[in-house]
């Protein structure tokens, strides 16, 4: 640059001083580009994909593009080899039916179960041969949480047992804490240290009315992913379960002489005390799964260096998951491609927006942050899990600001900060939604468990704090009726074919919710210190920092 010009420009920095720096501290509201969003959107969830399948060719296609985005975002290549792909190895396991049975002995008398009808389950690399037959004992909720007040396990000997549970945990808990509790992995690893050899879960009406039975037999035939796990990891295994269909829950109480459905009743009535039955019944679970030679598929890793010299070795790890269901032939109705627009197209496009604007921006903040598009969210949150055990050399996870299926159906005018009041990620999470002129409202969902449910509980599992926005539903700027719109979606769309770019999509509404989600991020990764669990949280203190 001449002489002449370098002084101009400067001059006019002095002339208007504001102006400058509000250049310099954050990118204009019109950074954030609609047009943008909708084209990466677009791109994703294209039949051409397939669906983002995990191990798939539709989902290393999407992968390969979100890394040239990277590239034309000026990220470092943070994965494998230099490369932005950190590929994770996994396992699939699928259940040979031939080999599966289930046979209950009531009163002296066998009954061989149907698979689907009666139950399902599937297969389990961490369970390839299950033969096991034990005595049924009812547990209620199956919830070992002493520090919360709540045993259900106390005095209840299950050695040797098959330990039937009610899907669910009490009402009375914190929404995050009951979403946590009631994971059949968390209580199958409690269960399997007391000697119990096997699970059967119950669910509500209010839980089937909720997501059916019959929704979970759509992914009935998909084999299931684990990630490997290194020789000598230690991680305890949980315990093989199957799931009983409502109708054969209440033959199989009904067989111990027991009315199930006062109990169910109380329990969607908000009772937290559910009386264990030893059930006087008998079953046996034979089940083979065959597991496959290890495959990969990538997360995809890019990284915005920190400024500071102090502070650039700790991470803000900006998150959304690129996968989805794949594709599925349905016996009658022919081949459906499960495209996954708002189930996450919707969220790596607008972390590739939010990548792109930083970039265009000139800034740098203090914290460096890692973009990651990471795999397997439908399989349990594998990628994330495994990101979170291994995040790239020589770098300190320190927040995580989750992206999932953002309901872009309507110009939303709130948002709910999933996780925001357990850390001091809350304060900052308020600031930057006022400043983008939204309000922030509780979650209207709290019976989803969403916070625990998505890539930013892992994080949150390894002592991270984290947080994850999702659009509220209060009445929207453009005057749609935002809760039926979401309901809508959550009931006949959300993992559906019909999750397509077909959909009324307001990328107007993606543009603004890519900017607060760009200011929560900016002030984590410039502020002095790095965020803190709040005093006495539960998380906080279940997780402690892990090395």
């Amino acid at each position: 640059m001449k002489k002449h010009t370098l002084i101009a420009a400067l001059s006019g920095c002095m002339l208007s001083l504001t102006a400058c720096t509000a250049k310099v501290q954050e990118p204009a509201v019109t950074a954030f580009e609609a047009g943008r969003i909708k084209a990466d959107m677009a791109f994703l969830a294209d039949d051409m994909l397939e669906g983002r399948k995990v191990a798939s060719e539709g989902h290393e296609l999407a992968a390969r593009y979100v890394a040239a985005a990277y590239a034309r975002a000026g990220l470092k290549p943070v994965g494998d080899d230099g490369s932005y792909f950190q590929q994770v190895p996994f396992v699939k396991a699928s259940l040979v039916r031939e080999n599966t049975s289930v046979t209950l002995t009531a009163n002296g008398k066998n009954e061989t179960l149907t698979f689907a009808d009666d139950y399902q389950m599937r297969g389990s690399s961490a369970h390839p041969k299950v033969d096991v037959a034990g005595d049924l004992v009812f547990a209620g909720f199956g919830v070992h949480a002493p520090t919360l007040g709540h045993d259900d396990l106390e005095g209840l000997d299950v050695k040797g047992k098959i330990v039937v549970l009610i899907a669910d945990a009490p009402k009375g808990f914190h929404s995050e804490v009951r979403a946590y509790q009631r994971s059949n992995a968390v209580k199958g690893k409690e269960l399997a240290k007391r000697g119990a050899v096997a699970m059967v879960t119950i669910r509500t009406p209010a839980e089937n009315a909720r997501f059916g039975y019959d929704r979970y037999l759509e992914f009935i035939n998909d084999p299931s992913f684990d990630w490997v796990r290194p020789e000598g990891s230690g991680e305890a295994q949980g315990l093989p379960s199957l799931l009983l269909s409502p109708a054969m829950q209440k033959r199989l109480f009904a067989a111990a002489g027991v009315d199930l459905d006062p109990i169910l009743a109380a329990v969607d009535a908000g009772t937290d005390k559910v009386a264990p039955v030893d059930l006087g019944l008998h079953l046996a679970i034979k089940a083979e799964s065959k597991a496959s030679d290890p495959v990969t598929s990538p997360n995809v890793l890019g990284l915005l260096e920190g400024s500071d010299p102090e502070l650039a070795h700790e991470v803000v790890v900006m998150s959304a998951h690129l996968d989805h269901k794949g594709v599925k032939e349905d016996e009658g109705e022919g081949r459906k491609v499960y495209n996954g627009a708002l189930d996450n197209a919707a969220g790596i496009s607008t972390l590739l927006e939010v990548a792109r604007v930083w970039k265009e921006s000139g800034l740098r903040p203090r914290r460096s942050v890692l973009f990651a598009a990471v795999t397997a969210e439908e399989e349990g949150l594998q990628g994330s899990d495994y990101l979170a055990h291994f995040p790239p050399a020589g770098y300190q996870m320190v927040a995580n600001v989750n992206l999932d299926m953002p309901i872009l159906l309507f110009d939303f005018a709130d948002v709910n900060a999933l996780g925001g009041e357990r850390s001091d990620l809350g304060p900052i999470v308020e600031a930057a939604v006022a400043k983008a002129g939204l309000a922030l409202s509780p979650d209207p969902l709290p019976n989803e468990g969403r916070f625990t449910r998505s890539d930013q509980f892992r994080f949150v599992q390894r002592g991270v704090p984290a947080v994850a926005l999702k659009v509220g539903i209060s009445p929207a700027v453009d005057g749609a009726d935002s809760a039926a719109l979401t309901d809508t979606f959550m009931k006949n769309i959300y993992h559906k074919p019909s999750d397509t770019m077909d959909q009324p999509i307001h990328f107007d509404a993606a543009a603004k919710f890519a900017r607060v989600n760009w200011l929560i991020a900016n002030e984590i990764a410039n502020r002095d210190m790095a965020p803190q669990w709040n005093a006495g949280d539960y998380f906080g203190g279940v997780f402690e920092k892990q090395d």
